[in-house]
Formats: C-alpha cells, structure tokens, sequence
C-alpha cells in the first residue's frame, strides 16, 4: 500500500471511518470533537483510539466556533458533515475561512456539508442543523478568492438518474444522494480548498 502521509487535522470528527484509512496510508492525526459535556448533550461520541493508532493518532477538545490559536502548519484539515450543525449558516461559513489558519503554505483543506437544491433564497436554519444555499457557498467563494485562496467545487444536480432520485424523510432511512428533509431537497456539497505555497 502506498504511503503518502502528512499532517492533518480534523474538525468535528466523532466516529468517522475516514480516520482509519488516513492512518493507514501513514497519515499522522490530530482528531477533534467539542467537549464532554457539549458532545453528550448533542449525543455525539469521541473518537475510540485503536491500539495500533498509538502516535499517529491524537484527539483533542475543540469548539469549530473558537479555533485555538496553538494550531498551524498541518498539511491538510477536513471536516465532514460538522459545519451546519455549529450553530448558524454565517457560523458554519466563518469557521471555513478561520481554519484555512491551521494549514501551512500549499495545504488543503475539505468540507462536506449539507446543501438545499430547492431554493437559493429560502433554506432552513438552527442552532443544530442549517442548509446553505447556491448563493452561501458563492459568497464565501468570493471571500476566499479575494484572500487568494483557490476553492473548487461543483454546484450542478448531475445528470445520472440516481441524481434525480429523492428519498423521503421517513423512516427506514437508506444511504441516497438527495433527500426530504424539513421541506427541503438536500445533498451533500463538498469544497475543496488549497492555501497557495
């Protein structure tokens, strides 16, 4: 197996499956999720470590809302399905822009999010869970270009006929690429982020 390693950081990350792929291609780890008593009462878990993870896997508490100001030069950051859950749109946004501090020159950075198909003017917004819209995203595009920084991504549905299958909100939930969700169509978005050398 080819190693590639690096430095990475990870927001929000709980249980992801991610983390032990990335350790096996010799990624060294530091892994994040708010704090105890924040993470229990949203019902979200901490990373188990794993035995054979020792060294180039570390966890620590963060708040995706208050970035500490000790982290930097990581070669890469992710977070997954973390940023509408911090408490608003512009929170979720803010955080994007604040990260990009904790890469070194030439880094990347990716976020996955969720993202409403059904409107770009009205969207669903709370403290827990919000949807970006067409517009959020091209407005911290902007942002992050004037800061010279280089974002891509892709905004279009897609042309498959799986692109066009929405499952409701009800339950048994299975895995899909759009769904019902309080009187939205949604995705999931990523962006891909790189800090210029």
């Amino acid at each position: 197996m080819e190693s590639w390693g690096g430095r990475g950081l990870g927001f929000g990350v709980g249980q992801e499956p991610i983390v032990p792929v990335m350790l096996r291609h010799g990624a060294q780890l530091l892994v994040s999720d708010l704090a105890d008593e924040e993470a229990q009462a949203k019902g979200w878990l901490e990373m188990k470590f794993d035995d054979d993870a020792a060294g180039a896997l570390s966890f620590r508490y963060i708040n995706m809302n208050e970035i500490p100001g000790d982290l930097g030069n990581y070669d890469f950051l992710w977070s997954c399905g973390s940023l509408e859950h911090i408490g608003g749109l512009e929170l979720g946004l803010r955080f994007i822009e604040n990260a990009m501090a904790c890469l070194k020159p030439g880094g990347i950075a990716v976020h996955t999010t969720e993202f409403t198909l059904t409107s770009n003017e009205e969207t669903y917004e709370s403290p827990g869970l919000s949807f970006y819209r067409e517009k959020d995203i091209r407005g911290l595009a902007e942002r992050l270009h004037s800061a010279g920084y280089m974002l891509e991504m892709n905004l279009t549905r897609g042309q498959h006929q799986f692109d066009h299958l929405v499952l409701d909100e009800s339950p048994p939930w299975e895995l899909s690429l759009k769904e019902q969700l309080c009187g939205h169509t949604i995705t999931s978005l990523g962006l891909i982020i790189h800090k210029p050398e």
